[in-house]
């Protein structure tokens, strides 16, 4: 479920690159004077680009360096020994396993860069929606502690009650994510929960840009 520390903390990395500052200019009204400037509806919309290209770029570049270090550097410098006849693996054998591993890396098949590029993709695709989930609900709770800590306690919360069902399991978000803990998935079954997500991205964003921005101008 949590393959090591990066699964458990992922959210709330994701919550540090953008929406942490944004909520300290909410807190602080910067955005009362940037308002003077432009209407509040287009600072908003340029603030939640911002985040989206940032996070997704940080998180990106950081999983395709790991992607690089693992299947590239680390080998050639023979940091890790492998003993796949442990396993009774060897050949043939070992490259159709590395295939049927983890959900993603299907995508082996098609060449190691390729399951870095796909991978990689992901990761920041997921760190954007969860990042955008905290900026909105930092927009929507007074509290702005609760707005950060909301798609902290989202994420790690429905990782553990998924935990208690075999029908939910597979959609697990750390593990939808981070699927090192799990044997493989098909594709689509990992984009069910991270479908889910978007959806709830969208809801969000109409009812902030449609129908909250004009009590917004009073609070923000």
């Amino acid at each position: 479920m949590f393959e090591g520390i990066l699964p458990l903390i992922f959210v709330f990395l994701t919550i540090i690159v953008y929406v942490g500052g944004f909520s300290n200019l909410l807190s602080n009204r910067f955005m009362v004077y940037q308002r003077m400037r432009a209407p509040l509806k287009t600072l908003l919309g340029s603030s939640l680009l911002s985040n989206v290209f940032l996070t997704f770029i940080v998180f990106f570049l950081f999983t395709f360096n790991l992607f690089i270090f693992s299947f590239y550097i680390q080998p050639s410098l023979n940091m890790v020994e492998y003993h796949p006849e442990v396993y009774h693996l060897s050949g043939k054998s070992l490259i159709l396993d590395s295939y049927t591993r983890n959900t993603f890396t299907q995508f082996l098949k098609y060449g190691n860069f390729a399951y870095g590029l796909v991978f990689s993709f992901w990761v920041g695709l997921n760190a954007v929606l969860y990042s955008s989930l905290g900026f909105f609900t930092v927009l929507l709770f007074k509290n702005k502690l609760i707005g950060i800590a909301f798609p902290v306690l989202f994420y790690l919360i429905g990782t553990f009650s998924f935990s208690f069902s075999d029908t939910l399991a597979p959609f697990r978000m750390a593990d939808v994510v981070f699927p090192f803990s799990i044997e493989q998935e098909p594709i689509i079954t990992t984009c069910v929960t991270v479908f889910v997500l978007f959806l709830i991205n969208i809801f969000l964003s109409i009812y902030v840009f449609k129908f909250k921005i004009n009590s917004l101008e009073d609070t923000i």
